[in-house]
């Protein structure tokens, strides 16, 4: 499926492009955000091997027909990614899920205006019509 360009206020949800392989390296590592990615890695600098594994995985994805993933771009650079995964045609729907790069950019809204952009698709990917919502205790905001 080709990723549709969804624009907000003040966020844009996008497919990948070769740039971001170095902006999500700029970011790094940070212990609360791979909680969130239900990871235990602590927190760091990301190396390019890294950065090269993640960037790759993000292409990929735009081939894959189990799921449909966006960059999320604030202010010009990538500051997170919103997956659509799990599509169940038996009763049309997908879960959802959204990350951003770094804590500095919790708390702003960027994560809510990106659900709001993919919420408000005129139609998801293979029919689906709603979407499974889940935030872990570590990165519930409110």
């Amino acid at each position: 499926m080709t990723v549709p360009t969804l624009t907000g206020d003040r966020v844009t949800l996008r497919p990948v492009r070769p740039t971001d392989r170095d902006e999500r390296r700029r970011h790094g590592f940070h212990a609360e955000i791979e909680r969130g990615f239900a990871s235990l890695r602590g927190s760091g600098p990301m190396s390019g091997a890294e950065a090269d594994t993640w960037y790759a995985a993000a292409v990929a994805a735009g081939s894959d027909p189990s799921r449909v993933e966006w960059m999320i771009e604030a202010d010009g650079s990538l500051v997170g990614v919103v997956r659509l995964h799990s599509f169940r045609e038996v009763d049309v729907k997908a879960s959802f899920s959204i990350g951003l790069l770094h804590p500095r950019l919790l708390g702003r809204g960027l994560g809510s205006e990106a659900t709001r952009r993919r919420c408000g698709m005129p139609s998801a990917p293979s029919g689906c019509t709603a979407s499974s919502y889940g935030c872990s205790r570590s990165t519930r905001r409110r």
